[in-house]
């Protein structure tokens, strides 16, 4: 015998049914499509990926239109429906979230070329970047979200050794050429970065153990 509770919500229960129902039979068609998808980022390395997307996009959808926006916060505006996907790195995100791995996140220091951390004899260990402030590249998450560079310095305040924050990719790069400024951050935003400006990429610490792909 049905309960009290499930009467009260079954016309709701029917709409969804329905409304997946219908959503099964409708068909997209990419060549006939005139829609306009938004792409959320703020990754330096995206150009890459739009470059690799758009020929297919035009060949297999001639009348799509994408649209690459910034927001605040690229997860809420995929959740709000004001961007159909977002390009982040995948830390922390919610378990009802599509996703799908583009590439490996392989991380890397970036110092200027000639920094001291470049002329150690031995491997790089954590305690040898404590000395060091960073640069912060802000991502459009929260600001409960720490960047990948606190998990070196977890002991830490907040961005207590952070001296530069910005979302800006290239002004981030050129104040790490002129000063001793240290950032960590993926291997194809490191290779765009040394490409522009005289820097060089090192590994992560030996001790240091990533578990944030």
């Amino acid at each position: 015998m049905p309960t009290n509770y499930y009467l009260q919500i079954k016309p709701q229960i029917h709409q969804i049914l329905e409304a997946s129902e219908a959503m099964m039979d409708m068909q997209f068609d990419p060549s006939q499509s005139t829609r306009t998808f938004v792409l959320s980022s703020v990754m330096t390395e995206i150009s890459v990926v739009i470059s690799g997307v758009l020929p297919k996009m035009i060949e297999r959808a001639p009348k799509v239109r994408l649209d690459l926006s910034k927001h605040d916060n690229e997860i809420a505006a995929v959740s709000e429906g004001k961007a159909d996907f977002a390009v982040i790195t995948d830390v922390d995100l919610a378990p009802d979230l599509h996703r799908m791995k583009l590439y490996p996140l392989d991380r890397v220091l970036l110092v200027r070329k000639g920094h001291p951390l470049t002329q150690l004899k031995g491997p790089l260990l954590t305690r040898y970047l404590q000395v060091y402030d960073r640069v912060s590249i802000r991502t459009g998450r929260s600001a409960s979200w720490v960047g990948p560079e606190q998990g070196l310095f977890q002991y830490e305040r907040f961005m207590e050794h952070t001296r530069f924050s910005t979302s800006r990719f290239y002004s981030a790069w050129g104040a790490i050429e002129k000063t001793n400024l240290i950032s960590v951050c993926g291997w194809r935003a490191a290779e765009l970065a040394m490409k522009a400006y005289k820097l060089t990429a090192l590994p992560l610490p030996i001790d240091f153990e990533e578990t944030e792909k």
